[in-house]
């Protein structure tokens, strides 16, 4: 039905459009002897605009289809390449084309003085294409760094705000690659317990990427999860993840630019890296360390405290039986391993802390 219409709305412009035609052609002068017109009887005017609007309709109704395939096929490889652009570089490319453009419109005042009229038209479009496209351009490949800046002077207008308040703006938090890999931290993010910005320094997605590429497949699987696992924070949580362009000076170690970025930004460090976590506390930096957290989420059991485990496997000395909790604390029953499968009641008899996390002795009741 559409396609009706639309096929009417097209024949019926080739038919304006031949009238208007046969039009001109009664006012063309005609070898220098003057207008067409003054050598045709009034019927011949009307069978000449008759004939050039029937002409018009009838080549307009023809290719209508044509012509709406071939605008279908623009429009779905326009729509297709579209999606597939990163919205990112969809509103870099539109604010570049509008300063080329503005850039543009001013300079094109510069042709009105040419002395012919069609230079200037040629010279005040070749401005407007180049310096339109140069904009575009320019933007798209400076996104990150448009990104970046937007998203200070957002940050700018929050802490002002929460300064007015009284209040004291969330820190940034700078990510290095042992976090990200680990990933828990995400965990922590999506459950809400953790504010303010998650920055990826590039650098870190670089040794990120190396980590990927690596030949060893275990550190080659380490590291592709963890670039997975950014992908879907960022897509979960786009406002909060960004990709800082932050460059290492010379000599200068991962560890030591991270320090230095979040020593900067006022941010703290997200690390599950023992010996970064003692770096940044000797620079006075800000840590938040993963495994520490973890340490503190654990459930707490006291010498004589009774609960029920499911005994899994054997233990490694005689007769001895594992459980887990939870939080994957490692549960030894003394006396346990006869019980492997079943369900029993047991009683705390000593905690061992270790750098792993915790273990719990026990025995049955």
């Amino acid at each position: 039905m559409i396609a009706r219409v639309l096929r009417g709305i097209v024949t019926l412009v080739g038919v304006l459009a031949g009238w208007s035609l046969g039009i001109v052609m009664l006012g063309f002068n005609f070898l220098g002897g003057g207008e067409l017109g003054r050598y045709m009887p009034i019927w011949g005017h009307l069978i000449l605009v008759l004939t050039c609007a029937a002409v018009g309709g009838a080549m307009a109704f023809l290719l209508a289809p044509p012509l709406f395939r071939a605008v279908y096929r623009v429009a779905g490889a326009l729509e297709q390449r579209l999606s597939a652009t990163p919205i990112a570089d969809l509103v870099a490319g539109a604010l570049g084309l509008l300063v080329g453009l503005a850039v543009a419109f001013m300079l094109s005042f510069l042709a009105n003085d040419l002395p012919v009229f069609w230079l200037s038209v040629v010279v005040k479009l070749s401005i407007y294409m180049l310096l339109g496209l140069l904009g575009m351009r320019l933007a798209v490949r400076r996104r990150s760094e448009l990104m970046d800046y937007f998203a200070a002077l957002r940050r700018r207008e929050q802490e002002r705000a929460a300064q007015a308040e009284g209040l004291k703006p969330p820190a940034d938090k700078v990510l290095d690659t042992s976090a990200i890999i680990d990933g828990r931290i995400f965990d922590v993010v999506r459950a809400g317990f953790v504010d303010g910005r998650l920055s990826v320094p590039d650098f870190v997605l670089q040794e990120l990427r190396h980590i990927a590429d690596s030949p060893d497949p275990l550190r080659r699987q380490r590291g592709r999860r963890g670039l997975e696992m950014l992908e879907s924070i960022r897509q979960e949580l786009p406002a909060r993840v960004h990709v800082v362009r932050r460059e290492r000076r010379t000599g200068e170690e991962v560890d030591a630019a991270l320090c230095r970025i979040a020593r900067e930004e006022g941010g703290c460090v997200v690390t599950t890296d023992y010996n970064l976590n003692k770096m940044a506390g000797v620079q006075g930096v800000r840590v938040l360390n993963v495994n520490e957290l973890a340490g503190a989420m654990r459930q707490r059991l006291l010498p004589g405290e009774q609960f029920t485990v499911q005994i899994l496997r054997e233990g490694r000395e005689k007769e001895q039986g594992l459980a887990y909790l939870d939080d994957g604390t490692m549960i030894v029953i003394e006396g346990g391993r006869p019980y492997i499968g079943m369900r029993r009641q047991v009683e705390v008899t000593s905690l061992l802390q270790t750098a792993a996390g915790q273990m719990v002795f026990v025995k049955l009741v």
